[in-house]
């Protein structure tokens, strides 16, 4: 038995650079270090292989080290429109659901937000499928990358 149900998941992306991320570390230096992961979104893109991680996992050693060029990242905070995936995310996590799913291709497409802009950020709607192969208790969740809406709600695959 398979099925296929597509969802929407609404992303904020941003693009920090390096020196923004170090200027910003310095200033909650006095802090507790998780009050600097408060103030930048909860997710990025690892530059590797595009797969999201947790921010504070995949940066809390690129913050310490002072910028060497204008090299910057992929931020993004997510939120799940469809009670489908929001179900799927609080039992597996959005990094373990999406961890197979390479983000590169729309990041580069989309409109990134600037961090200093951050009163009225971008908000897209990226679409993917969740496909469910099994049967009974060996269900098994394969999501796949479809692509996004656009300002028009017209699917742009990728």
């Amino acid at each position: 038995m398979s099925a296929r149900l597509r969802t929407i998941l609404a992303i904020e992306p941003y693009y920090i650079t390096q020196k923004e991320l170090y200027v910003l570390n310095t200033e909650y230096k006095h802090l507790p270090y998780y009050h600097l992961f408060k103030k930048i979104p909860e997710f990025c893109v690892r530059t590797n292989n595009g797969n999201i991680d947790r921010t504070e996992i995949y940066h809390q050693f690129t913050l310490q080290s002072e910028p060497t060029g204008d090299n910057g990242y992929n931020f993004f905070n997510a939120t799940p429109v469809d009670a489908l995936l929001q179900h799927e995310v609080s039992e597996n996590g959005l990094c373990d659901l999406l961890k197979d799913i390479d983000f590169h291709p729309i990041f580069s497409q989309l409109t990134l937000n600037k961090y200093d802009d951050r009163r009225i950020p971008t908000t897209y709607h990226v679409v993917i499928d969740l496909i469910y192969e099994g049967e009974y208790e060996d269900v098994e969740l394969f999501p796949q990358l479809i692509g996004y809406l656009d300002y028009n709600l017209k699917l742009i695959e990728i």
